[in-house]
Parts: C-alpha cells; structure tokens; sequence
C-alpha cells in the first residue's frame, strides 16, 4: 500500500511499503490553518476557496505570533520623502498627553494630536526657530506603524496636507504632495532582553530644539 495525493487515499501498489492497517493509520487528509496574528493563534480554513490559507496546520502552529501592539507614542527619528524634501534629520516626539514636538534645524514645533487608526490631525500651538507655521494651525493627515522583522525597530509612515485647513490626503501616496516622513523608534524599552536593549533615543530629543520649515 502507499499514500497518494494531497487529500491521500490508500492504493494498492507493488512498489508499496506499508501494510494496509499502517497506511490506514497515517492516510488522514491534511489540515490547513491561518494564524490569527490579532490572538496569536492558528483557526482552520479551507485551502481550496482561500488564497491565504496556504499552510498546513502544525506549520502555523510553529510560526503564529500575535502581532506586537503599535502606536505612535514615543520618539521617532528620520527624513521627510515628500517632493521639495528638506535635508536632514527630524525628531517626532509623541507623549502620552497627545502632545506632539517636531524638531528639525534649530526650529521646534509644537501641538496637540488626534488619532484614528489611519488619520490624525495636527493642531499647532506652540512655534520657535525660523518655520512658516503658525500657532492655531492646523494640518491633517494620515499615518501608519510597522514592526521590523527583528523587533528591534518601529516605522512610522506619516504624511499630512500641504497647507493649514487642507483636506487630508486620501492615502500615503497622496500625501507626496504635502509633507511626508518616514521615521524610526526603538521597539522596546532599554530593559529588554533582545538586542533592542542598546536602542535609545531619548538624546535625540534632549538635544535638538526644532521642526518642519513648512
């Protein structure tokens, strides 16, 4: 006897190696899962209507990880990608009181943010160094959080409308005609275990007084 296919059934064969009550015993169709990374575990699916159901049980079992939780809080460094881009570093540092201080070339931006899970909303209410900004003005924009594979760092891709009052861009992509940023925050704190115990960039912030020449 031997298994053959992948919903295996025992056939008789010459060549086979198994008795018929050990093929019997192993020939059991083949499961399949998809990791449900919001709980951390593995719920059966039927790979043949589902495109992502591509792996068998035990395999997702081994590799499904819930997901880490992500937020903007923090300090973030890193460059604007929008078109007319300034050179050089920003420094985006969120509290946990919805504050939000941009730093970048001598000058500091400072407000207040609201949040959705994509949107957010930028209400100036403080401005030093040399800016175009304003106090009372207000940008909108969207926003979205990644964990690099190595839990190591978070990304954050945020970009907001070109002028105070605009209408937020539809996407990312929308916002290279505003002002767009890719930036960078350690993953975890500097107690962590994993090589993200040495990120910090607290100094980052402490030393800098700046932000965006809008």
């Amino acid at each position: 006897m031997r298994l053959s296919g992948a919903n295996p059934v025992c056939k008789k064969d010459v060549n086979g190696t198994l008795s018929k009550e050990q093929c019997s015993s192993w020939c059991v169709p083949i499961t399949y899962a998809k990791c449900d990374t919001d709980q951390g575990v593995c719920y059966v699916c039927n790979h043949t209507t589902d495109s992502e159901c591509v792996y068998p049980q035990a395999n997702c079992a081994a590799s499904c990880q819930k997901k880490p939780s992500l937020s903007t809080s923090g300090i973030w460094r890193g460059n604007e990608i929008s078109k007319g881009f300034q050179r050089g570093e920003f420094v985006f540092s969120f509290d946990t009181d919805s504050t939000l201080t941009v730093l970048f070339n001598g000058m500091k931006v400072t407000g207040t943010v609201k949040e959705t899970s994509r949107d957010i909303t930028f209400t100036i209410t403080a401005v030093s160094g040399t800016t175009n900004v304003k106090v009372g003005d207000v940008y909108n924009g969207v926003f979205e959080v990644k964990q690099d594979w190595a839990q190591t760092f978070q990304f954050l891709y945020i970009g907001f409308a070109p002028a105070s009052g605009a209408t937020s861009p539809s996407d990312l992509d929308a916002a290279m005609a505003g002002y767009e940023f890719v930036l960078a925050s350690c993953a975890k704190s500097s107690s962590s275990t994993t090589g993200a115990q040495s990120c910090d960039f607290s100094s980052a912030i402490q030393t800098e007084t700046i932000v965006l020449d809008w």
